[in-house]
C-alpha cells in the first residue's frame, strides 16, 4: 500500500467507502462523542474507545465508523485525562518515555509526517486511556465494570464474526477464516485478548446467567481462535489465561472443567464440519504439519531487523519504519518482534523504557498476587491483569502489533498497566496506614 498523507485524498477514501448511510452514522456517533464530553462521562468514552478499537478492524462502512469513532473519542478523551498525566506509577512513566523516544525520532524517517502522526497517535492514547482510568480510580472506580463491559464487546465481536464462520464453513472455501476482517492476524488478537475477560466472568461471583453467558462467549471466540488459524492470538489468549486458572478453588475446578469440555467440544463439532481443506490448514497452522515453519520465517525478519537496528545503535528511524519498505511501500509485516521493532523505530533508549514499564508491571503484579491472598476476588482480578501483561510481554517476542496506537492491544496494555499499579499501591502498608480504610469497599472487591 502506496503511503499516502493528503488530506484531500484521504477524505475522499472515506466519502468513497462509506457511502451516504456511513456517512450519516459518523456524524451521529461524533455528536455522541461529544456530548459524552461535555458530560464528562469518563467510564463511556472509555467504553465507547474500546469497542471502536476492535471494530474498526472490520471492512466496509463498520469498521470505517469505527474508525471515526475511535479518533472522536479520542480527542474527547486526552482534556479529560491530561490532569492525571503526573499522577501516574513508574510503570506509565516509563511507557512516556518511551512514547517521547519514538516523537524525538521522527525526523528521521523518510516518511517523517508519518511517523510523526502514529507517535502523536500513541502520546494521545498513552495520555487519555491511563488518565481517565487513574481519575476514575481517585473517585472510587470499581475495575469490575470495565471487566463487564469488555465481556459484553467480546459478546458482539464473537457474535459478528460467528455469523460468518456459519457461512466459511457451509460453502467449505479454501484459505483462512477472515469473516469481515480487514486483517485476520489483528482480528485474532483482539479476540486473544479478549478471551481472559470471559473467562474470568465464568467465575466471577455474579449472576448465574452471566457466568454462563462469559462461559458461551469464550467458547465462541476459542472456536473462532481456531479457525482463523493465527498461533499469535491463540498464543497470547492461552497464556494470559494461565495465572487466573492456576489459582481456583475446588468448587471453581469443576466449572473449569466443564468450561474447558464446552469450549474443546465446540471446537470439535465445528472442526468436524469443516472441509478437509478447512481442516488441513488449521493442522498445518497449528500442529506445523505440511512441512509449515512454526516460526514462519520470522528468524530472518528477526536477523534484518536487528541488522537495522545495530546500523543505528541509540536513535530509532521513526515509527512506522518497521513496516516500510525501501520502495516506500507499506508492507504490514513488519519483523514479527515489539522489542526490535522498537528498538529499530525508537532507539535503544526507548526499548530500554518500553521494557522497563513491562518489568515493573510483572514485577507489581506478583506483589500485588501476594498481598491480595486474603481477597479471592480482588486476587481474580490481578491475576487476570497480570495474564493479560504476562501474555502480551511473550506475545512482544512474535509480534510487533502494540507499537500501533490503533489496536485493542496496546489498549488492553495500558488499562492492566494502570489496574495493577493502582491495586498495588492500595496494598502496600504505607497506603493503608495513611488512607481510611472505608475507601477500599467503593472498588466493589467486597461484594
Amino acid at each position: 500500500m502506496e503511503l499516502q498523507f493528503s488530506p484531500n485524498i484521504i477524505i475522499k477514501g472515506i466519502l468513497e467507502e462509506a457511502g451516504v448511510f456511513g456517512i450519516l452514522a459518523i456524524g451521529m456517533m461524533l455528536v455522541l462523542v461529544a456530548v459524552l464530553l461535555a458530560m464528562r462521562a469518563r467510564m463511556a468514552a472509555l467504553v465507547l474507545l474500546l469497542a471502536s478499537m476492535c471494530l474498526s478492524n472490520l471492512a466496509g462502512p463498520v469498521g470505517l465508523t469505527a474508525t471515526a469513532i475511535r479518533w472522536g473519542t479520542l480527542l474527547c478523551m486526552v482534556p479529560l485525562g491530561l490532569p492525571a498525566v503526573t499522577k501516574q506509577g513508574a510503570a506509565m512513566i516509563s511507557l512516556y518515555a518511551y512514547a517521547f523516544f519514538s516523537l524525538l525520532c521522527f525526523p528521521r524517517s523518510p516518511y517523517a509526517m508519518w511517523s510523526l502522526q502514529r507517535s502523536i497517535a500513541l502520546i494521545m492514547l498513552m495520555i487519555a486511556v491511563p488518565g481517565v482510568l487513574r481519575v476514575m480510580f481517585d473517585k472510587g472506580f470499581d475495575p469490575t465494570k470495565i471487566f463487564k463491559w469488555l465481556i459484553v464487546i467480546a459478546g458482539v465481536w464473537a457474535l459478528i464474526n460467528a455469523t460468518a464462520l456459519t457461512g466459511y464453513i457451509t460453502e467449505k472455501e479454501a484459505g483462512r477464516f477472515e469473516g469481515g476482517a480487514i486483517s485476520v492476524g489483528y482480528s485474532a488478537l483482539v479476540m486473544g485478548t479478549l478471551l481472559p475477560f470471559t473467562i474470568w466472568g465464568t467465575f466471577n461471583r455474579w449472576s448465574v446467567v452471566f457466568r454462563v453467558i462469559s462461559a458461551g462467549i469464550a467458547s465462541m471466540l476459542s472456536v473462532l481462535l481456531v479457525f482463523g488459524a493465527s498461533r499469535g492470538g491463540a498464543f497470547m489468549g492461552a497464556i494470559a489465561c494461565i495465572p487466573l486458572l492456576l489459582k481456583l478453588s475446588v468448587k471453581r475446578i469443576v466449572t473449569g472443567i466443564l468450561v474447558l469440555t464446552l469450549i474443546a467440544g465446540a471446537v470439535f463439532v465445528m472442526f468436524q464440519q469443516a472441509g478437509s481443506q478447512q481442516q488441513e490448514l488449521i493442522l498445518a497452522r497449528f500442529a506445523g504439519t505440511g512441512g509449515t515453519s512454526t516460526l514462519s520465517g520470522r528468524i530472518d525478519l528477526w536477523r534484518t531487523g536487528l541488522h537495522r537496528a545495530v546500523s543505528s545503535l541509540l536513535l530509532g528511524s521513526g515509527s512506522g519504519t518497521g513496516l516500510v519498505s525501501k520502495l516506500g511501500r507499506q508492507t504490514g509485516q513488519g519483523f514479527h518482534n515489539a522489542f526490535i521493532t522498537i528498538w529499530v523505530e525508537a532507539g535503544l533508549f526507548g526499548l530500554a523504557a518500553f521494557v522497563i514499564a513491562l518489568m515493573i508491571t510483572l514485577k507489581r503484579g506478583l506483589a500485588a498476587m501476594r498481598a491480595t491472598k486474603t481477597d479471592p476476588e480482588l486476587q481474580a482480578i490481578v491475576r487476570t491483569t497480570f495474564g493479560i501483561a504476562l501474555g502480551i510481554g511473550a506475545l512482544c517476542m512474535v509480534e510487533s502489533t502494540i507499537t500501533s496506537a490503533t489496536n485493542m492491544l496496546i489498549g488492553a496494555y495500558l488499562i492492566v498497566t494502570v489496574m495493577i499499579h493502582e491495586i498495588w499501591l492500595r496494598t502496600r502498608p504505607e497506603f493503608v496506614v495513611q488512607v481510611e480504610i472505608p475507601q477500599l469497599p467503593a472498588y466493589g472487591y467486597g461484594y
